[in-house]
């Protein structure tokens, strides 16, 4: 009796023990139940609140580019009440004790298709102020240091001949990767059009090798990369030698015609390199000709955007390196010169019955059909349209801008800001945040890009 009293107490207190488990179960499951009732409840109240402060943030802001749009400075702002009107703030400031609010302005590029770009075409001409860097390193001693991308290597020509009826000499070319030789093209079929590829995994660098081979009588080598005098390495922009022609041989300039501009100097992308060797002549003499090997290599880097030509005014879509030079006393093709084309009239592009830039109107009535309001810009006159905001009278009706019912609304890149909102709280011990973004311009209702 004494033995089963005992064990009739253990599972009293065991039943006791397991009751309690489960009720401290159930009351753990309805705390985590109000709890998460209470935090679902609290966010619909903070994102339907910040639907308010958003709201009345950006109407703040459009207020404030409306009375002066120049404050409209790239950074990071909250906003303020001062003298009774909305003014930036210079740090995030705090909406209703709990909702920290910060206001980035940035400025916006677009291309010549009005989509957003790293390049600045801020008259969407198609050509940019950035002129972006080259993205390779040529170094002084020809050392290319190449970043990861795509990379070309073209024989633009061979002309190297030996001896009595100009036997073709053998080449060999290889490739130099952070010291490492690849041979690209050998024997005596290298004379120009062979090409090769790859891709760079990681920056590289690189330089070329020719080596050039006739029986005993020839047996040399060039690199690029060690500052040899029988070497070129050029970039867009440079000079082309002045260097002789060996025999009967093309021209280095017919040779690398395409790769030259007007002045002789080389015309070829930013991430090029055209690289000349003379692999048997002897500097200083006739058979120093540079062409015994002409390579053109091309790299194409990962993440890297042309921005086409620079563009010498981007607030003027008619003026850039692709436009066509008129008698006006405008550099209109950005090439540093103003009226060349035009010899026999320079200086005096401004005189007499002439239509100085090109669109069909003269300066004067007289004697030279209808006037031009101005004969400096080709594409003001009485057949054009008038644009809009930009203080112009373009279609000399005496009417400019907003006061021509004709007009069409344009706006430059310099006139637009993208403002990105951003509400961030605590709710429950975790940090939320809603961003809104909206486009602010110097004119009401403009239109953003013109066909």
């Amino acid at each position: 009796m004494i033995n089963y009293k005992k064990n009739q107490k253990g599972s009293n207190l065991v039943e006791v023990i397991l009751a309690l488990a489960i009720m401290l179960i159930f009351m753990s499951g309805a705390v985590t139940l109000v709890a998460r009732y209470l935090n679902t409840t609290q966010r619909s109240e903070d994102l339907t609140q910040i639907e308010y402060v958003a709201q009345e943030s950006m109407e703040a802001l459009t207020a404030i580019s409306y009375d002066d749009f120049s404050q409209l400075v790239d950074g990071t702002y909250g906003l303020q009440i001062f003298n009774d009107q909305w003014a930036l703030a210079a740090q995030p400031d705090v909406v209703h004790n709990k909702y920290t609010r910060t206001v980035t302005i940035s400025s916006v590029n677009r291309d010549i298709n009005c989509n957003s770009s790293v390049c600045v075409d801020d008259d969407h001409d198609g050509y940019s102020t950035t002129n972006l860097a080259s993205a390779i390193e040529v170094e002084s001693n020809g050392n290319i240091i190449a970043p990861a991308g795509e990379m070309q290597v073209d024989v633009m020509a061979s002309e190297i001949t030996f001896g009595w009826g100009s036997s073709q000499v053998d080449v060999d070319v290889k490739l130099i990767k952070d010291g490492n030789f690849t041979t690209l093209f050998g024997g005596n079929d290298v004379d120009g059009g062979e090409s090769y590829s790859e891709t760079l995994t990681a920056e590289t660098n690189i330089a070329i090798q020719g080596h050039a081979q006739y029986w005993w009588f020839i047996n040399s080598t060039r690199r690029s990369d060690t500052s040899s005098e029988y070497v070129y390495v050029l970039q867009n922009g440079d000079p082309l030698p002045d260097v002789p022609v060996y025999g009967d041989q093309e021209e280095l300039s017919i040779i690398i015609g395409p790769f030259l501009d007007e002045n002789n100097d080389v015309d070829i992308d930013v991430n090029q390199v055209l690289i000349l060797f003379d692999l048997v002549g002897t500097l200083g003499e006739d058979s120093a000709d540079f062409q015994d090997l002409v390579i053109l290599m091309s790299f194409d880097p990962d993440g890297y955007v042309d921005c086409g030509g620079f563009d010498c005014d981007d607030t003027d879509y008619k003026i850039n390196p692709g436009a066509t030079e008129l008698c006006n006393g405008i550099d209109d093709d950005c090439n540093f010169l103003a009226d060349e084309d035009f010899p026999d009239v320079f200086p005096n592009c401004d005189q007499g019955c002439v239509d100085s830039d090109g669109d069909g109107y003269n300066q004067s009535a007289a004697g030279c059909g209808w006037a031009d309001c101005d004969d400096s810009d080709y594409y003001i006159n009485l057949e054009e349209n008038e644009i809009c905001n930009n203080g112009i009278d373009d279609d000399c009706d005496t009417l400019i801008d907003g006061d021509d019912d004709e007009c069409e609304d344009v706006i430059l890149d310099s006139d637009i800001k993208l403002i990105n909102l951003e509400l961030s709280w605590e709710n429950f011990g975790s940090t939320q945040s809603r961003t809104f973004s909206q486009y602010l311009t110097n004119w009401q209702d403009p239109v953003l890009c013109s066909d």
